[in-house]
């Protein structure tokens, strides 16, 4: 009996011990999901200039820890980037400033406001889509002139570098080297854009049409000069690469693309574009740069922080100028070599204001416009 009440009085003991441990138990805590991290979702245009340098961005972004960290999507063509925004929608997009204008134009652009400033140059471009494409870079028409060429011409002795700065007395020195050696000083990929520019300064209102080239005295004032300048045989009037005939000499002179010159200008000194006398400092531009294609304005919080991170002076000078570019941002721009296309770039920045070429149908008619300048200039060789 007293064997039966141990075994008893041990077993209500243990029911007694496992009951204090259930109850002494903590209870489970819930831990709240937290949200999920809000992105900002950049795409780029594998082709587009500064693709590469903005995916180094991107990442070096990423590394500060900031509250919207950077997606990056890269595509490898134009076409599969469009292929994509049907399923999604970016909330930067990389893209020519003439895309910026089209999509503004259909209402699928955003305004930000990034704590950045552009340079005076960029900011009635910016204002044309109200805020909504940021310009990083833009290609704009550079002279480049063969140091060697230039110093052995019988014309160029004691003339400064004032001349290569006009359309006028540029041609003036090119008709003077052409009598004296009957060789070629001056040439451009395309003349087009000259007559384009000199319209442009004149203020213009220049559509494209043949006949606002004919009716314009500026246009004709310019065919006059480069007619003269053929006729003395300093004007190159073939078809041939100009950046090739300058680099070898065959020219003195050379009217090209800023990006031509990026990658390879030994031996070349680089000036601002020459610019028609009597008219504002105003130079076509090929822009490109970054649009703001977000949907749910609560991104756009993302999107001024890595635009004012981007659009910082030292930061975006770098990644123009590393393209051939004419940088967007405003502030000081380290002190280029005089005669090197940073120099050439800066002084541009400087003096002068862009025109964002826009016009498909003029471009469409350069080549034609071109063809039929030569054939004619060919007349008076």
């Amino acid at each position: 009996m007293r064997r039966t009440l141990l075994r008893l009085f041990c077993a209500m003991l243990s029911l007694l011990l496992l009951a204090g441990c259930g109850s002494a138990a903590t209870e489970p805590v819930f831990t709240p999901t937290p949200p999920p991290v809000q992105r900002t979702a950049l795409w780029l245009w594998r082709e587009l200039p500064m693709s590469a340098a903005l995916e180094e961005l991107a990442a070096a972004y990423n590394d500060t820890q900031p509250e919207h960290p950077l997606e990056l999507r890269v595509f490898d063509s134009e076409e599969a980037m469009g292929a994509a925004m049907n399923e999604a929608q970016p909330d930067l997009l990389l893209c020519t400033g003439e895309r910026a204008l089209a999509l503004y134009g259909q209402d699928k652009l955003r305004e930000a406001a990034p704590t950045a400033m552009l340079a005076p140059a960029f900011i009635a471009l910016n204002e044309s889509v109200g805020r909504s494409f940021f310009p990083l870079g833009a290609e704009v028409p550079v002279l480049a002139v063969n140091a060697a060429a230039y110093l052995a011409s019988p014309v160029t002795n004691g003339v400064g570098d004032a001349a290569l700065g006009g359309t006028e007395s540029l041609c003036s020195l090119a008709a003077a080297h052409g009598r004296s050696t009957d060789q070629p000083f001056f040439a451009a990929d395309s003349w087009a854009g000259l007559f384009a520019l000199a319209l442009r300064q004149s203020g213009e209102d220049f559509d494209g049409r043949w006949e606002t080239l004919r009716e314009s005295a500026r246009a004709a004032a310019l065919y006059n000069v480069l007619a003269e300048t053929a006729y003395a045989h300093g004007l190159y009037i073939g078809a041939e690469d100009a950046a090739t005939l300058v680099r070898r000499g065959y020219v003195v002179a050379a009217l090209l693309p800023s990006r031509a010159l990026s990658q390879e200008a030994d031996g070349l000194m680089c000036y601002p574009a020459p610019l028609t006398e009597g008219g504002e400092p105003l130079l076509p531009a090929q822009v490109w740069g970054l649009a703001v294609t977000v949907t749910d304005e609560s991104a756009l919080a993302g999107v001024n922080d890595f635009l004012s991170w981007l659009l910082e002076a030292d930061r975006i000078a770098a990644l123009a100028l590393d393209e051939g570019l004419l940088p967007s941002a405003a502030g000081a721009v380290e002190p280029a070599e005089e005669g090197s296309l940073d120099w050439a770039l800066q002084r541009a920045l400087e003096h002068s204001r862009l025109a964002l070429d826009e016009d498909a149908l003029w471009r469409a008619q350069a080549e034609d416009f071109d063809a039929r300048l030569r054939a004619a200039l060919a007349l008076l060789d």
